[in-house]
């Protein structure tokens, strides 16, 4: 899963918000098959919102269609804007892996 800041040139568009880097535009979180790129869920977000918000209640929706269609192992990834304790948890409880990039800020 991961969101990114995408600016947008339009005036009033429904949704659309300041970023925390002075850009005008969304915030979409995308979660995605990783094998493929698939797009399994995306989630369409003003750009003033925080990375985690809402990736929770995604990741739950896609995980019960994974398991319908048969997936057994499910291991998620996300950085760490996306690794909060309770969800964590909760997830490693349920029997899914969760792998957490830390992004190198120094460069």
């Amino acid at each position: 899963m991961d969101g990114s800041i995408v600016e947008t040139t339009g005036e009033c568009k429904e949704g659309m918000d300041i970023s925390y880097n002075g850009e005008w535009g969304y915030h979409p979180l995308l979660i995605s098959l990783r094998q493929t790129n698939e797009t399994l869920r995306i989630l369409n977000r003003s750009g003033n919102r925080p990375s985690h918000e809402g990736a929770a209640a995604e990741c739950d929706i896609v995980v019960a269609e994974l398991r319908e269609a048969g997936f057994r192992n499910i291991l998620m990834c996300g950085d760490t804007d996306y690794s909060q304790t309770e969800h964590l948890d909760r997830w490693n409880a349920g029997g899914l892996q969760f792998h957490v990039t830390v992004h190198d800020i120094s460069r």
